[in-house]
């Protein structure tokens, strides 16, 4: 079954693209489910996305959707559209994993709001996803229960990114059309640099956290992982409507940019990345400047490698009290590079964390003031494409170099494909808004998305294989 005149596979096409073929008649939501379940049980055995799939509950929601639209209840523009979760969201009933064997039995006894929200909006819940353990890493490793495969390479086994390794790795293989991660340091963000995909960092306090295994009470955010930005904005419209009081409407995309003000990144902020990287950046940049954008150059106050520092500090300290005693339990059965990150949380002080706490303050009200002259600064998302398994040395956790100032900071973020190096492996950038501001946000990477048109160097007949 084609989606249009492009020959587009189903199982590729956009959240928004299925909402239109449900609109016309062309599907239903039970259809389009069982084409997903399908190609899960066709697929995952090799790509190892999932943790679980909820086939019989899948089936069930769908043909609730279904009816519900036959009566014209239709709850807005993602009724009857599949998702699925990193497995540290909780959903009464089923377990919940936080990919370690340390939580091996636990099985949630309620739902988390962001689950109730988007099943709300008319979402069918497919099933959970595989991560890094705890949430702890950005390379997408677990030696633990297993590393999904980014599917842009079906010959290598290349890092999906972390911590939401296996909710990016199912939509970019079109196992499903939504994926929800967790944030803390880049994590929804980088595994949507890994494998082409779009990845919205939320201020926090956005989207309500409850029922989540947390690793950050102060960093951890919630965000989508979809096929372009206008799946992303829908999915942030259910995610963030708390009355749910009637049918969501749409956002709005109108792509208008011209005479905002971007903020590009300095050549001293760029040495040491791929060069693919580095080319596809200084494209979007051109792109931009092509809308009508203003771009200005943009001098962080702080090196990028210091704020990488002083956010992993509170994701180590305020990990370690979070998890500690369990980790004391059981360490044999970790992930030994998670493990040691863990470790080197134990040491930190409460006096070194006070401390902490207040520069970041006086840190953020300085990017705030920095930031005044321009509406967003756009970076690379990573500083490299997805590199083999083999060659991951996990002492070291390079991938965050652009992300983690976002969360420390306390500011929004979105990760949009940029193009593909010579390998045909996806090349990402990102745009970086202040606190709130992710309507706009949305607009502007929507805006570049589509004036870019279809990425040069993407071979999607590798996902077609799949």
């Amino acid at each position: 079954m084609s989606v249009d005149d492009r020959r587009i596979d189903l199982s590729l096409a956009t959240a928004h693209e299925l909402a239109m073929l449900m609109d016309q008649g062309h599907l239903s939501s039970t259809q389009l489910v069982r084409s997903y379940l399908q190609r899960i049980q066709r697929a995952d055995p090799a790509l190892g996305a999932f943790t679980e799939v909820f086939a019989d509950k899948a089936l069930q929601d769908a043909s609730s959707r279904d009816r519900e639209r036959a009566s014209a209840s239709i709850r807005g523009p993602l009724h009857g559209i599949p998702v699925v979760f990193k497995d540290l969201v909780d959903i009464a009933g089923y377990r919940t994993t936080a990919g370690s064997k340390l939580y091996a039995g636990y099985v949630a006894r309620r739902t988390a709001s962001i689950v109730t929200r988007l099943e709300l909006a008319g979402m069918v819940t497919l099933g959970k996803n595989r991560m890094v353990e705890l949430a702890y890493g950005g390379w997408g490793t677990n030696a633990a229960i297993g590393t999904p495969w980014n599917p842009w390479d079906l010959d290598h086994h290349r890092v999906p990114g972390g911590s939401s390794s296996g909710t990016a790795v199912a939509v970019a293989a079109g196992l499903a059309p939504i994926g929800i991660g967790s944030d803390t340091g880049g994590s929804v963000r980088i595994p949507a640099a890994m494998c082409g995909l779009v990845g919205l960092k939320t201020t926090r306090g956005q989207i309500p956290t409850d029922h989540l295994i947390p690793l950050s009470n102060t960093l951890d955010t919630v965000g989508p992982l979809t096929r372009c930005v206008t799946d992303a904005a829908l999915v942030y419209t259910a995610l963030s409507h708390a009355s749910q009081g009637g049918a969501l409407r749409e956002p709005i995309l109108d792509g208008e940019i011209s005479g905002s003000r971007i903020g590009i990144l300095t050549d001293q902020d760029l040495t040491d990345i791929d060069p693919e990287v580095r080319r596809t950046y200084r494209a979007a940049i051109k792109q931009l400047e092509n809308l009508g954008v203003e771009t200005r150059e943009f001098r962080m106050g702080q090196h990028f490698e210091d704020l990488v520092a002083r956010n992993g500090l509170f994701i180590a300290y305020e990990g370690w009290q979070l998890h500690g005693e369990r980790i004391r339990g059981a360490p044999e059965k970790m992930d030994p590079g998670v493990l040691g990150r863990f470790r080197a949380g134990e040491r930190i002080t409460e006096t070194e964390y006070a401390a902490a706490q207040k520069k970041r303050a006086l840190d953020k009200q300085e990017m705030l003031d920095l930031m005044e002259p321009v509406d967003f600064i756009l970076t690379p998302t990573t500083p490299m494409t997805a590199i083999r398994i083999e060659d991951v040395d996990d002492s070291i956790l390079p991938l965050n170099r652009f992300t983690r100032a976002v969360n420390y900071f306390g500011l929004c973020a979105l990760a949009v494909p940029a193009g593909f190096d010579a390998d045909g492996l996806p090349c990402s950038v990102q745009f970086i808004g202040k606190p709130g501001a992710e309507a706009r946000l949305m607009n502007v990477g929507f805006a570049y998305e589509q004036s870019r048109g279809p990425l040069p160097g993407a071979d999607i007949s590798r996902l077609l294989q799949i």
